[in-house]
């Protein structure tokens, strides 16, 4: 029997988004062995990180491993060298992300111009910090923004960047909805915002690795559902007030949107608190270079 419109829309949204949580993504981390590798190395596999999807890779290799991601760890002062600039360029701009921790903050933003043109990538692509306590935040957010086709499945893999991930998801529908929202029509948005805010909830289920079967999403609706029926009247009542009632509309939009994902976050993380998660499995191919029990493997070029 098939599904009516609206609910086989979003069944087959739910689809897609499993398919790209499921994806795993390979990261190398790239550099000399010491203080900083080991960090950053650290902080993937935190929370739980799934160590089958890092590789630690010996930064004189002529060509390292293929990897959707490389983390490459760079000297502050003197930056890639002749060796290891062309060994950068082999490898895929957009998949590079350069880090270097320590030296001058002065001399940071010229820096990072230095290094992006030697290298060939866009000073996006460049990270400098003081210190690796500092890296944790800025990693994260430029993980998600350089990446944003796997934010779902970095954010599944790798536990430290959910908070980030979960506020962009969020924050975005949010804005999406402040749009429909602010539609003149009363009675006009709530289909399509109601829809976002579905999908939103499906995003972030798999963002916190948890299944949505039916009996989860009934629970969900009852958490995040609380004060739904008083935001929809208050949103339609605001329509009705010529002029300014459609920028009511709009705000109502936005911050029942937000209030609804800020909801279903504090759910995702009770019911998965402590609770084991399920390993990614690496691309065909490389499950025999990236998994060493618990922990990533070092690939070094000797």
């Amino acid at each position: 029997m098939a599904l009516p419109a609206p609910l086989q829309e979003l069944w087959t949204a739910w689809g897609d988004i499993q398919g790209n949580a499921n994806h795993p993504v390979m990261v190398n981390v790239v550099g000399p062995a010491g203080e900083y590798r080991d960090g950053l190395k650290q902080l993937l596999l935190s929370q739980g990180g799934k160590a089958g999807c890092v590789r630690v890779v010996e930064g004189s290799m002529e060509v390292p491993p293929e990897a959707d991601i490389h983390l490459v760890m760079l000297d502050p002062a003197f930056g890639p060298t002749t060796t290891q600039a062309n060994m950068l360029r082999k490898v895929n701009p957009k998949g590079l992300l350069l880090v270097m921790i320590g030296g001058d903050e002065s001399q940071f933003e010229s820096r990072k111009r230095e290094v992006a043109t030697a290298v060939g990538v866009r000073t996006t692509h460049v990270i400098a910090v003081k210190t690796l306590s500092q890296l944790r935040g800025v990693l994260a957010k430029r993980l998600l923004t350089t990446f944003d086709e796997w934010v779902v499945p970095l954010a599944r893999q790798f536990p430290f960047l959910r908070d980030d991930a979960a506020n962009q998801e969020i924050n975005s529908t949010s804005q999406q909805n402040a749009m429909v929202g602010a539609m003149p029509i009363p009675g006009a948005d709530m289909p399509i915002m109601t829809a976002n805010q579905v999908k939103m909830i499906l995003r972030l289920a798999a963002i916190h690795d948890q299944p949505m079967t039916l009996d989860r999403a009934k629970e969900v609706l009852a958490v995040v559902g609380s004060g739904l029926a008083l935001r929809t009247a208050a949103r339609q009542l605001a329509k009705m007030i010529p002029g300014p009632g459609w920028i009511v509309g709009g705000a109502l939009g936005y911050g029942g949107t937000l209030a609804i994902g800020k909801g279903a976050v504090e759910y995702f993380r009770r019911v998965s608190g402590g609770a084991p998660r399920t390993p990614a499995t690496p691309k065909s191919g490389r499950a025999r270079d990236a998994v060493i029990d618990t922990e990533a493997e070092v690939v070094d070029p000797r």
